[in-house]
């Protein structure tokens, strides 16, 4: 007599649609995914399971939220919001606010110049 063998583990994950939505909207709110992945099911599942069932909802959410933000920041720029201006050109076009001072000499060596100065004076008599 042959015995069936019983499946060792967990059952195979497969997610409803209920599921994705909810994933979807948790990602397009910046959720980090391992708390994404606490809330599926009655214990929460793995985060590469997660990552395995749910990559477009994942990718989805995430892209349309950026697209969002970057909209509205894109539009406060171009109305005038000068910290979201100060944030457009260092983040988007590579300005920066630092400044780079060069201390090399003109022979291109650390080494210190002599700078002669010269004081002319006026002779007051004439």
């Amino acid at each position: 007599m042959t015995t069936k063998k019983r499946p060792v583990g967990r059952p195979a994950f497969v997610p409803t649609d209920e599921q994705r939505a909810s994933v979807y909207d948790m990602a397009k709110y910046g959720v980090p995914h391992e708390h994404i992945a606490s809330t599926i099911g009655d214990n929460g599942i793995d985060s590469d399971t997660l990552k395995k069932h749910f990559r477009e909802e994942l990718l989805r959410g995430k892209a349309e939220a950026s697209a969002a933000i970057g909209h509205t920041l894109f539009e406060k720029a171009r109305n005038g919001c000068t910290s979201s201006l100060i944030w457009w050109t260092r983040s988007q076009m590579g300005w920066t606010g630092e400044q780079k001072i060069d201390l090399t000499s003109s022979d291109k060596s650390m080494t210190p110049q002599i700078i002669e100065r010269v004081i002319v004076r006026e002779d007051k008599d004439g």
